[in-house]
């Protein structure tokens, strides 16, 4: 995210296509998310599960998914922080940025894709 604001949360995640985007990933049910304010790793649910080191401007953040396993990793930085191995998405995913706190008109991100 480019110069967001200080209260703003970046989580990267992903979620089914039924899940509401008016959350973070990984609050509501089929979504997961690593939140950059705290380091943990949410699934599904609004509790999280200590997971690697926040994050926010500046880091370049991963999210990778194996299909055939059904496991997620992120990485930050170019590090791999490790398999999540609450993180067991199926049906496949859709990714699922999301700075919280910022109406999306607001928001300025950057993607590789």
């Amino acid at each position: 995210m480019l110069n967001p604001p200080h209260s703003t949360t970046i989580v990267i995640g992903f979620a089914s296509k039924s899940v509401s985007l008016s959350r973070a990933p990984g609050w509501e049910p089929e979504s997961w998310g690593y939140h950059g304010d705290d380091g943990l790793c949410y699934a599904s649910q609004n509790v999280g599960k200590a997971y690697g080191p926040k994050f926010g401007q500046g880091d370049a953040v991963g999210c990778l998914v194996n299909f055939r396993t059904g496991t997620a990793m992120f990485t930050k930085n170019g590090d791999e922080l490790g398999t999540t191995p609450e993180l067991r998405p199926n049906p496949p995913p859709f990714p699922s940025p999301s700075p919280s706190g910022l109406p999306a008109r607001e928001t300025n991100m950057l993607f590789p894709f």
